[in-house]
């Protein structure tokens, strides 16, 4: 057996079709210490198809016009008369390579429809990003429409405004944590360290404080006392010294008592995380 006879039969040989005299002689050509034209790589491309069979659905049984293409790419002839491989072991030889073919495509058609099923999850992902910028756009204008509701002065109206349009700054809305509606949007500039806070609905109660705080990894940094008026209403601003130590994680509101706490010590009524950019 020579290279090129070696290369015609390593589809046969990978399916077991190979009668045990010529799987012998397949073998022993692998085995001879000669530099072989393209041999192993053949016999390991066979292997892979062959591996690939277990994931393919049932193949359709390939017409005659397979094995003639088959035929006309790889070059074969019809045997001489009278040749030493009969006619049905040749027959039913190239029945099982078209086989094996015709699985193959069934693997590539499965192939590419996984390949279809991950591009349509990165669409429907885009997509949710989509409505998380719309999202965030709606939330812009809730909060616009609240500083515009707002009982505060021109001034610090004006100040929030002006905050909301510079570039990087971000807005974040606090969640209320509990039943009652609670409501807080935090407009933060990290690198102006600048922060606003709006409320509304934190109605004032006897003895007690609304306190904001600024979370960063473990710390819990006091961002003062909420002063509301008795609709809940207050526009804050937040100091520079509290924002001195970097972009905070999230931003959060305790009820506290009267005068507030160096550290928190009462239940958590609003909670917002700062958006990663």
């Amino acid at each position: 057996m020579n290279c090129a006879e070696f290369k015609e039969n390593a589809a046969a040989y990978a399916l077991g079709a190979l009668t045990p005299e010529e799987r012998a002689a397949f073998e022993a050509h692998l085995a001879e210490p000669i530099a072989h034209e393209g041999c192993a790589e053949a016999l390991a491309e066979a292997n892979d198809t062959t591996a690939l069979l277990a994931a393919a659905q049932p193949p359709l049984r390939p017409g005659e016009h397979v094995w003639q293409a088959i035929e006309r790419e790889i070059g074969a002839t019809a045997p001489a008369r009278g040749a030493a491989r009969p006619a049905t072991r040749r027959s039913n030889r190239r029945e099982i390579v078209a086989w094996s073919l015709a699985a193959a495509a069934s693997v590539l058609a499965f192939v590419l429809g996984r390949e279809y099923a991950v591009s349509e999850r990165r669409v429907a992902s885009k997509d949710r990003e989509l409505q998380g910028l719309a999202s965030a756009e709606t939330d812009r204008q809730i909060c616009l429409n609240e500083l515009t509701n707002a009982r505060v002065s021109l001034r610090e109206k004006e100040a929030a405004l002006a905050l909301m349009g510079e570039p990087g700054t971000q807005l974040v809305k606090l969640a209320p944590q509990g039943a009652e509606p609670w409501y807080a949007s935090a407009l933060l500039n990290p690198d102006q360290r600048s922060a606003m806070v709006l409320t509304r609905e934190l109605k004032p109660q006897q003895g007690k404080d609304y306190q904001l705080w600024l979370i960063r990894g473990d710390e819990k940094i006091s961002a003062g006392i909420l002063r509301t008026d008795a609709a809940g209403t207050t526009l804050a601003r937040i100091s520079d010294q509290a924002l001195s130590g970097g972009r905070p994680d999230a931003f959060a509101v305790t009820i506290e008592p009267e005068g507030g706490m160096p550290q928190p010590t009462g239940p958590i009524i609003l909670l917002g995380k700062v958006p990663t950019v």
